[in-house]
């Protein structure tokens, strides 16, 4: 069975998926089928467990089964000059040269494919998982303060206003992983010459403050570096924190990306603190 995917980029609009996720778009649809049957916790525990945080090995397995085509398509980001023309910054094409940062880009690009498709294909078949993902949350305590954001943010995705929603989950998904470091008791501020106190950059805190890596665990540590932190990835937090993100790098995948991380923050604060 072939499925096609859409990158929402500005040359590759479609590209056919020549990898090995056509069994995974089995157990996805397998998943759907069965959804309504299901409560919001154990739909969202369903979709963890689909697209879990890559091992090691996963990344290695994942990068060498790559066709030679969605390779070049995949590492492909859009930039624009200072007219707004785009550009096209491609990665190395050596799979053999692809450290464990540069692969744990390539898998959350499809990360982020996969998840914009759980998302639309449940709505469309009748599942609010929005409304379950805000449901959920509004019983954890930890997130009380964290809610009322990602309402909005949840409500821009849906209706398309992606630089709404990218913006708020992107500022939201560091400040709760902020919350999560004070809550096991390490300190996120600095005391600046003047004696003023200021909170630490993320970047600080995740290479500097080695119990961040002991509360997330390496994987789910590797792969927010990737995401919000390291230049060879998407640099989320960066590029949203001095305004350098380009209209069209505003796409729904990254969207339903983020609130993907969203859940996975709010696995690792349910075993960490409540269970």
């Amino acid at each position: 069975m072939s499925q096609r995917i859409s990158i929402n980029d500005l040359t590759f609009k479609t590209l056919e998926v020549k990898i090995d996720v056509t069994p995974l778009y089995k157990v996805i649809d397998d998943f759907i089928a069965k959804s309504k049957s299901m409560n919001c916790l154990e739909i969202i525990s369903e979709i963890l467990s689909i697209l879990k945080i890559p091992t090691e090995k996963d990344l290695e397995d994942y990068v060498r089964g790559l066709d030679d085509l969605v390779f070049r398509k995949l590492v492909t980001r859009i930039i624009v000059d200072e007219e707004n023309n785009p550009i096209y910054r491609v990665l190395p094409e050596n799979i053999d040269s692809f450290d464990k940062m540069r692969q744990t880009f390539l898998y959350i690009k499809t990360h982020s494919i996969l998840i914009n498709y759980i998302f639309d294909k449940l709505y469309n078949n009748g599942v609010d998982i929005y409304s379950c993902i805000v449901e959920t949350l509004n019983k954890i305590p930890f997130f009380s303060k964290h809610v009322p954001f990602i309402d909005i943010s949840i409500t821009e995705h849906k209706q398309d206003h992606l630089v709404g929603s990218i913006t708020i989950l992107g500022l939201r998904i560091e400040d709760i992983i902020r919350d999560l470091l004070k809550n096991q008791g390490v300190d996120t501020l600095k005391t600046l010459p003047k004696g003023t106190v200021e909170e630490k950059s993320l970047g600080t805190l995740f290479y500097n403050e080695p119990k961040l890596k002991d509360i997330l665990g390496d994987d789910l540590y590797n792969y927010l570096l990737v995401l919000l932190i390291r230049k060879e990835g998407e640099n989320i937090r960066n590029i949203l924190a001095h305004s350098l993100m380009s209209f069209e790098e505003y796409r729904k995948e990254l969207s339903s990306l983020l609130i993907f991380v969203i859940l996975l923050l709010m696995d690792k604060v349910m075993k960490i603190i409540y269970i």
